[in-house]
């Protein structure tokens, strides 16, 4: 039945989305955040297709003669399935935002320390040069 091969489809796109984000979870452990917007264009592919199926799932309605104990079986398991790659999702997803964040703060941290290491060169020149600086430019 259709509604069983839409139910499939749903899931294997949210199989390919925990695929995706495992692999941009290697990508970031290894620092490489260039990897994001790849991921971010893969994503939201994978959802418009969960999104498509789920649409033309709703807009089948199942005669309850059809709906026999083998269907309803496989029914559930596909459910069962979906539940397990929606929970996968969430945790890589938490994972995936606790290492931007991490990452997030160590750049604010450089930028810190760049601000105040620029001040300090400020500083140690007008303290050295009363005049212009130009002379320490150049011997510096």
């Amino acid at each position: 039945m259709r509604l069983l091969d839409y139910f499939k489809f749903q899931n294997r796109a949210l199989n390919d989305f925990v695929t995706v984000s495992m692999e941009l979870l290697q990508a970031l452990s290894k620092g490489e955040f260039d990897k994001l917007q790849e991921f971010e264009r893969k994503r939201d592919g994978y959802l418009k297709s969960f999104l498509m199926f789920e649409q033309r799932a709703q807009k089948i309605n199942p005669k309850k003669d059809s709906l026999d104990s083998d269907m309803i079986n496989q029914l559930w398991r596909i459910q069962h399935e979906r539940k397990e790659f929606l929970a996968q999702i969430e945790e890589l997803n938490k994972k995936i935002q606790e290492r931007i964040e991490a990452e997030q703060i160590t750049m604010k941290k450089q930028i810190s320390d760049l601000h105040r290491q620029k001040e300090r060169a400020v500083k140690f020149k007008s303290g050295i040069s009363r005049v212009s600086g130009t002379g320490l430019d150049k011997n510096v």
